[in-house]
Parts: structure tokens; sequence; C-alpha cells
């Protein structure tokens, strides 16, 4: 895949849901599903270090309730006002894009 970071596929690591009360870690990128897609839709990253995600479906105004990256078979869920935190290894490359389930919603990390 042209231009995508070079994260294996086991690079992706679903942890379930983080606690309510567990703070994110210090670096984290939050990032939440509203009516108007993932927000921010774009998150930068330092190259070469790893990438801690919490995403968090906060209202039931999407229908978004899974995250697809482009590594095949990466699918988490997103349930509902449950933040999932997702940890992404360090990688080459410049971007990893990922869709809701039905590819309606779009972003992307950009290291750089």
């Amino acid at each position: 895949m042209r231009g995508s970071i070079g994260w294996a596929l086991a690079a992706l690591v679903l942890l379930g849901g983080c606690a309510a009360h567990e703070a994110p870690p210090p670096g984290a990128i939050a990032i939440e599903v509203t009516e108007n897609g993932f927000e921010p839709a774009v998150a930068r990253v330092e190259p070469g270090k790893p990438v801690t995600l919490i995403v968090t479906s906060p209202s039931n105004d999407t229908r978004a309730t899974e995250m697809v990256f482009e590594a095949p078979g990466q699918r988490p869920d997103l349930p509902l006002r449950k933040p999932v935190r997702i940890e992404l290894a360090a990688g080459g490359g410049d971007t990893l894009r990922y869709a809701c389930g039905m590819d309606m919603f779009r972003g992307m990390i950009v290291a750089r």
C-alpha cells in the first residue's frame, strides 16, 4: 500500500475498553466519532514512535460502530460511550488510513 505506515498487522493491539476512570496516557490521541465523522479526521504523530489512540463514540448520532484500518482484519469495535484504547507500534511510512465499517467516515494518522 503506497504511502501507508509500515505497521505490521500485529502492530495493532486492541486492549478492549479503557476503564472510565483511567486517564489517557501522555501523548495519546483522542478521537471522537460524531455525526460529522472522526474528529479530528487527521491526527499528526512523530515518525518512528508508537501511537496510542483513545477512540470514543459519545452519541447515537452515528452508525460508526467499528474502525476499519487499511491493514486487513483490523476492525476494533466502537461501543457507545466506552473509550477504546488502540495501540499502534512504531513503523515506517507516513500515512495510515482508516474508516468506519460502512466506509462513510474516514480518517488518517500522518507521521511527519
